[in-house]
């Protein structure tokens, strides 16, 4: 990364991994005791596999592999420009640290402040291009 480049670290929590997987431990106990007393099904096969799939959470190496994913699915079929997925900078990433190309854009938690002066007509298309946008990309990325 050049000094006048931007980025996005994504940085993990000291001891958050340790806190959820005691927290999950916990959970465990009691399914097992209300699987074993009050459940008629099988709760406990549920937080095992919830328990894999937060531990697959906690390592960023994982997901930097599916940002890259993700974006190669994404434009092979000739690409969604309208749609840009951050890039991970794999030479200073690691399993706790995350750093990633920086995109420039507008959350979408803040897209209703920013349309409220803009007439319906121009929402509704708004709306439509949006929709569209993430309709192309998440069809294109099942159907690779």
């Amino acid at each position: 990364v050049s000094n006048s480049s931007q980025v996005a670290v994504k940085i993990q929590y000291p001891n958050a991994e340790k806190q959820m997987l005691a927290d999950l431990t916990r959970l465990r106990i009691l399914a097992k005791f209300l699987q074993n007393t009050e459940l008629k099904f099988d709760i406990l096969s549920a937080v095992n596999e919830l328990s894999k799939e937060i531990g697959r959470e906690f390592n960023f190496s994982n997901e930097a592999q599916s940002l890259n994913i993700i974006a190669t699915n994404l434009h092979r079929r000739g690409g969604n420009r309208r749609v840009e997925i951050p890039r991970p900078i794999d030479e200073i990433s690691t399993r706790r640290m995350l750093v990633m190309t920086f995109v420039n854009g507008i959350p979408m938690t803040q897209l209703k402040g920013r349309i409220r002066n803009i007439s319906q007509r121009r929402r509704n298309m708004i709306s439509r291009k949006l929709l569209e946008a993430i309709t192309d990309a998440y069809g294109g990325m099942i159907l690779v």
